[in-house]
């Protein structure tokens, strides 16, 4: 039959039944149609489209067994007993399971099946092969980003419960311990907590862990910001994350900052600026050595949220060892005053010794010194002193020109 249209060229066809061009429509599409044996599973039909999906020449499905052979060892029992068992009851069904391409890939398939009967018995069954690996493998990523999700949330909430009412002794060890778990979840080298100083002029890393094979960086030594000029701006000035892919993604003006990063080994990092009370600024960095990785946004506000958990740590022993500082040096003086007021004249010089000695040793330095005024000399003269073995004594006297 030939077939005409208002185009300038004509199409011309062979006669067929409608049977016939259904069928070609049906290979055209993706969707592979199929006929079996419902008794034995012998093909009797397939798609020649079913070559570009599993990769074997349509030839070979027709060979005995050839459909069970190719599915997927992890699925044939069960698919098998399920398909028998639709079969038997003569009901239409849909399965999906898995089948192993000529390459060796897995490609999910989605078959839809009507079982044909003649007299109460299942005759032919006849399908169609759908592809959907990409559906199946998203579905598998969602998952997979689920789980690892509940995980972090798993692992936030454990932390959070270890550091309610941690005693002070004990900080330093669960940050660590913390950093550990982090580093160990997303699979980088390096997790620490960075202290800026007041004057923003150095930082320190105060507490820091290492993947096996991965070197350590300076750990609670003062490090100039200079070090990273343009990062530390954007962290302690700005207040922003930064979060580096590849040391190629950073601006120009961190040009010094790339130079420092390189030096360190560092492929990728990200930084977290940690809000907190206080004078000094806090930063959780995680880096990647061995290879570049990129950093899911979702996990930014979590990873924050940890990091100021072991800052508020850190700010509460800071605290209560200010206090406790406060209380023994209350003490001391009520000890020191208690006892001088007993002193005889002869013991006084020793006992005023001995007691600058314990106020310098409490306080950490290395002299104290007790001097007296004269108006007349317009002058400071130095009548008790104590210095650590040493130290030399300060000048007996000083004028008043050095202290105007």
């Amino acid at each position: 039959m030939e077939q005409t249209s208002s185009l300038p060229y004509a199409i011309a066809e062979p006669e067929s039944t409608d049977g016939e061009r259904l069928r070609r429509l049906l290979e055209a599409t993706r969707a592979v149609p199929w006929e079996a044996n419902a008794e034995t599973w012998q093909i009797t039909y397939v798609g020649p489209q079913v070559v570009r999906l599993l990769g074997y020449p349509v030839e070979q499905w027709y060979e005995k067994d050839f459909w069970v052979s190719a599915l997927h060892a992890d699925d044939r029992e069960g698919i098998i007993a399920l398909a028998r068992q639709s079969i038997a009851r003569l009901r239409d069904f849909e399965i999906e399971y898995r089948m192993v391409a000529a390459d060796g890939r897995a490609v999910w398939i989605h078959d839809i099946v009507h079982v044909v009967a003649e007299h109460g018995r299942p005759k032919t069954l006849q399908g169609y092969m759908i592809d959907v690996t990409d559906r199946r493998n998203a579905e598998a990523e969602a998952r997979s980003v689920e789980r690892e999700r509940l995980a972090f949330e798993r692992l936030l909430a454990d932390l959070s419960a270890r550091f309610v009412n941690i005693p002070s002794e004990r900080v330093d060890g669960e940050i660590e311990r913390g950093l550990q778990q982090v580093l160990e979840f997303f699979r980088v080298d390096r997790c620490g907590l960075l202290r800026g100083s007041p004057d923003k002029a150095t930082f320190q890393i105060t507490h820091a862990c290492f993947a096996e094979g991965i070197a350590s960086v300076p750990l609670r030594v003062d490090l100039p910001t200079a070090l990273f000029p343009w990062v530390y701006q954007e962290l302690v000035i700005h207040h922003r994350v930064v979060s580096v892919a590849t040391l190629d993604d950073m601006p120009a003006e961190a040009r010094v900052d790339k130079k420092t990063y390189k030096e360190w080994g560092i492929q990728s990092h990200l930084n977290i600026p940690l809000i907190v009370d206080g004078s000094e600024d806090y930063v959780i960095s995680i880096n990647a050595v061995r290879s570049g990785r990129t950093w899911p946004e979702e996990y930014i506000p979590r990873l924050r949220l940890l990091g100021e958990i072991f800052v508020n740590a850190l700010e509460r022993r800071r605290a209560e060892e200010r206090v406790g500082d406060l209380l023994r040096f209350e003490r001391l003086l009520s000890h020191l005053s208690t006892r001088c007021a007993n002193l005889s004249a002869p013991e006084a010089d020793r006992g005023i010794e001995h007691g600058l000695q314990l106020v310098g040793e409490f306080l950490g330095v290395d002299r104290a010194s007790l001097s007296e005024f004269s108006p007349e000399a317009r002058a400071f003269r130095m009548v008790h002193w104590w210095a650590r073995p040493g130290i030399e004594p300060p000048p007996l006297v000083r004028s008043s020109e050095h202290f105007p």
